[in-house]
């Protein structure tokens, strides 16, 4: 039986960043990756930790990090309808910007 998840921007920049009690999950997690275990994501996700770590330590580690991504992650498009529900969502509740765009990339992707 395999799995799938789709995951946020967060969860990457928190496993990759500095001090958190949050970092040690986020590696666990990903750590998981393998046979049957797979992780989604919406291309914004690695364009986001890619800004984030290119203002946080060495120009080239962060984009090794964003290229590892790429391999890493079965990554979906944003596109103009991804963008449209990222929209509505934030209209009807509290979820607000990237968090809407990722939201909506799951819902898009079936998740």
């Amino acid at each position: 039986m395999s799995s799938t998840f789709f995951v946020d921007s967060s969860v990457v920049a928190l496993a990759l960043g500095g001090q958190d009690s949050r970092r040690e999950g986020c590696r666990d997690l990903l750590a998981t990756a393998g046979p049957g275990v797979q992780f989604h994501a919406s291309v914004e996700m690695v364009q986001e930790v890619m800004f984030h770590r290119l203002r946080m330590g060495p120009r080239q580690d962060a984009i090794d990090q964003a290229r590892r991504l790429l391999e890493a992650f079965a990554l979906h498009d944003l596109t103009v309808s991804t963008l449209s529900r990222a929209i509505h969502l934030a209209e009807v509740g509290p979820i607000v910007g990237r968090d809407a765009v990722h939201a909506a990339g799951a819902l898009d992707a079936g998740f």
